[in-house]
C-alpha cells in the first residue's frame, strides 16, 4: 500500500516525459520517512531494556570465641545481565518478561585431572550459598519474569506469571536503582509464579490507597529420582523418610496493603506498607531423609519518609514478626530452630527490624547507613544474591551497613558499601534446622559494583 500511494503521487507530480531525478530523490527520501514512522510506531507499543553489572565481594570471617579456627576469607568477582522485554498494546494491558543470567568469574574451568577420554568443563568453584533462581554456578539463562497484567475492570489489575517477587526494598536505597519489586524483602524475595489481584484507590489529594492479594503454588523441590514411586495413574510422586507421600508443592498466600501522601508536612512523599504472608506446610529437606513440614505466619510493617522536612535525608523503616510452627525432623537433627523427634511439633518465633538513613549529596551521589537485627528463630527468605553479598540475614545476627552509589550519567552507577555482621546463633543444617549454638562470629565485607543499563 505504501509502494503505491509513493507511485500515485509521483504519477501526479511528473510530465510524460517521465519524472526528473531531484523529484525521485524526493520521493526516495519521502518512503524512508515513512519507514521511520512505522518502527517508530512499534517502539511506542513494545520496549526492550536491561543492564549488564560487575560486582566484587570480599568477606572475612573470624571467631572472636573458640568455635573456629583461624580466620575464613571469602573474595568473590560476579557478572550478571538482564534483559527485559515489555509492551503495551492497549491501554488495559501489560505484558512484561525478564531474562536473566548469573555466574562468578573462574568457578568453570577445564577439568586436567579427568581420567576419561574427553576432557570436560567442571564447576570448581560454586558458591551456592545464595543464589537467585538458579545457582550462579554456570551461565545458564534462565526467565526471571514472565507475566501478563490486565485492568479488567476500572481500577481492578489481575497479574498471571511468574511474577516480580525478587529484588525489593532496601536494595533500591542502598544502591541507588528504582524499586524493582513491590514486597520488602522480609516479606518476599524468591522467584516464583502464581496470580494476584490489586485494587488501587485515588482520593481527591493525590493520596493513593493499593491492596493486593496474592497466591503462589510455591515448588519446594524437584524431587530425588531415588525417591519417586509410580502409582497405577503413572503418577510420579515422593515419599518422606517414614515412607508417607510428600507433595512437592506447597501454598504461599500474600496481601500486601501500601498507602502513599505527597500532602505531609514532615515528607515530601511518605509510603506504609503492611505486608502479611502466610506459607502452607512446607516440607524441608531431601526424600526419604527428612519429614519435616513447616507453616510460616508472617507479618511486615513499613515506613519511607522521602525527603525528610524537605532536607535531603531519606528514612525508611521496616519490621517484621514471624511465627513459626514445625513438625517432624530432617533425619535425626530435629526440625527448624528444634530438636523435636520425627512426629513432634515444634512452635517459635522472632522477629527482626531494619533502618536506613540515606543522604542525597546530590542528584548523582548518595551514601547513608544501614542497620538489620535479625533474632533468633525468625526465618528470612531472601534469594537475590546481589543483596545477598551485602546483607547477612542470618537468624540471631546483627547488621552494620555504610554504603555510597554514584550516577555517573543516565546508563552508568556504580556503588560501594562495607558490612560488618555479629553472629550469635548457629545451628546444624543450613544454619535453619536443629540444635542451637551460642557463638561469637565477626563478618566484615567490601562489595564494589558497576552497572550498566540501557
Amino acid at each position: 500500500m505504501k509502494k503505491i500511494m509513493l507511485m500515485l503521487m509521483a504519477l501526479s507530480l511528473t510530465t510524460a516525459a517521465g519524472a526528473s531525478e531531484d523529484l525521485m530523490k524526493k520521493i526516495n527520501a519521502l518512503e524512508n520517512r515513512l519507514e521511520e514512522l512505522e518502527y517508530k510506531s512499534y517502539e511506542s507499543i513494545a520496549k526492550i531494556s536491561g543492564n549488564v553489572k560487575h560486582t566484587s565481594v570480599s568477606m572475612t570471617l573470624k571467631d572472636n570465641g573458640d568455635t573456629l579456627d583461624g580466620v575464613r576469607t571469602f573474595n568473590r568477582h560476579l557478572i550478571s545481565s538482564k534483559i527485559d522485554i515489555s509492551a503495551r498494546p492497549v491501554p488495559t494491558l501489560f505484558i512484561s518478561s525478564r531474562l536473566s543470567m548469573k555466574k562468578l568469574w573462574y568457578n568453570q574451568a577445564y577439568d586436567d585431572e579427568s581420567t576419561s577420554d574427553s576432557k570436560t568443563y567442571v564447576d570448581k568453584m560454586n558458591f551456592g550459598e545464595s543464589r537467585q533462581g538458579v545457582s550462579p554456578g554456570d551461565s545458564s539463562i534462565y526467565m526471571e519474569r514472565a507475566y501478563i497484567q490486565w485492568d479488567f475492570i476500572p481500577t481492578y489489575t489481575l497479574t498471571v506469571g511468574r511474577l516480580p517477587l525478587a529484588g525489593g526494598s532496601p536494595k533500591d536505597i542502598l544502591e541507588g536503582t528504582p524499586q524493582d519489586a513491590p514486597f520488602h524483602k522480609f516479606t518476599m524475595s524468591e522467584i516464583n509464579d502464581g496470580a494476584a489481584v490489586s485494587k488501587r484507590s485515588k482520593f481527591a489529594n493525590e493520596d493513593e490507597l493499593k491492596l493486593t492479594f496474592a497466591y503462589l503454588p510455591w515448588g519446594v523441590f524437584n524431587g530425588d529420582t531415588q525417591a519417586r514411586i509410580t502409582n497405577s495413574n503413572y503418577e510420579s510422586r515422593l515419599r518422606d523418610q517414614n515412607n508417607n507421600l510428600v507433595d512437592n508443592a506447597s501454598d504461599i498466600y500474600i496481601f500486601l496493603s501500601e498507602y502513599s501522601s505527597r500532602r505531609f508536612n514532615f515528607a515530601r512523599e511518605f509510603k506504609t506498607s503492611m505486608q502479611y504472608a502466610y506459607w502452607d506446610d512446607v516440607f524441608t529437606g531431601s526424600p526419604k531423609e527428612s519429614n519435616l513440614t513447616t507453616k510460616v505466619n508472617r507479618y511486615t510493617v513499613t515506613a519511607d519518609f522521602n525527603g525528610l522536612y524537605n532536607s535531603k535525608f531519606d528514612i525508611s523503616l521496616a519490621y517484621t514478626y514471624s511465627d513459626t510452627s514445625s513438625t517432624g525432623s530432617v533425619s535425626t537433627y530435629g526440625g527448624l530452630f528444634c530438636t523435636q523427634g520425627k512426629e513432634d511439633t515444634c512452635n517459635v518465633n522472632g522477629n527482626a527490624f531494619m533502618a536506613v538513613l540515606n543522604y542525597r549529596a546530590t542528584p548523582e551521589w548518595a551514601y547513608g547507613y544501614l542497620y538489620l537485627n535479625n533474632s533468633a528463630h525468625n526465618l528470612l527468605f531472601d534469594n537475590d544474591m546481589d543483596l545477598g553479598y551485602i546483607l547477612f540475614m542470618s537468624p540471631g545476627s546483627e547488621n552494620h551497613v555504610l554504603y555510597t552509589n554514584y550516577r555517573f550519567n543516565p546508563y552508568l552507577s556504580g556503588a560501594f558499601s562495607y558490612t560488618r555482621a555479629d553472629i550469635s546463633k548457629t545451628y546444624e543444617i543450613a544454619n535453619l534446622i536443629g540444635s542451637e549454638t551460642n557463638v561469637d562470629y565477626q563478618l566484615d565485607g567490601f562489595k564494589l559494583s558497576l552497572s550498566a543499563r540501557f
